[in-house]
C-alpha cells in the first residue's frame, strides 16, 4: 500500500528550534517535504501561499496561539487536517477543533503515524 505521507507538503509549526528540527526531520525520513514556521502568523501566510496537505502546531505559540492559527486555518483551507501539540489537556484541543492531539514531548514516529491516519481519513471522506 502506497505510505500517505510520502510526497505531502507537511506544515510543522513549533517556537523551540529544536522540536521543529525533530518533527521535520522525522517527516522527512517518511517521505513528506516538511515546512517549517515558529509562529502563527508565519504559519497562516505559508497555508496560503503553499497550501500545505497536513498542518501539525504547538497550541503554546508565543504571541498568537494555535488555536488562533486554526480558526484561522479553517477560514482560508477548512479541509486541510490540523493535528495538535500540547502540554496541556488533550481535551481542550479536541474541543477547539483539532483533528487530532498529541500531547508534548511528541514522539516523532507516533505523529507519522497519527499523521497517516487524519490523512487517510481526509482523503476517504473526500
Amino acid at each position: 500500500m502506497d505510505d500517505p505521507l510520502r510526497g505531502r507538503r507537511i506544515l510543522i509549526v513549533d517556537d523551540h528550534p529544536d522540536t521543529l528540527d525533530m518533527l521535520s526531520q522525522a517527516c522527512g525520513a517518511n517521505g513528506a517535504e516538511p515546512i517549517s514556521a515558529v509562529s502563527a502568523k508565519e504559519a497562516l501566510a505559508l497555508v496560503e501561499t503553499e497550501r500545505p496537505d497536513a498542518l501539525i502546531t504547538d497550541i503554546g505559540l508565543r504571541g498568537e496561539d494555535g488555536v488562533w492559527l486554526l480558526a484561522e486555518v479553517r477560514r482560508v483551507q477548512p479541509g486541510l487536517p490540523v493535528i495538535a501539540l500540547t502540554g496541556r489537556s488533550p481535551e481542550d484541543a479536541l474541543a477547539a477543533g483539532f483533528d487530532a492531539v498529541l500531547l508534548k514531548p511528541t514522539d516523532p514516529w507516533e505523529l507519522c503515524d497519527e499523521l497517516r491516519r487524519v490523512l487517510r481519513e481526509r482523503s476517504g471522506a473526500r
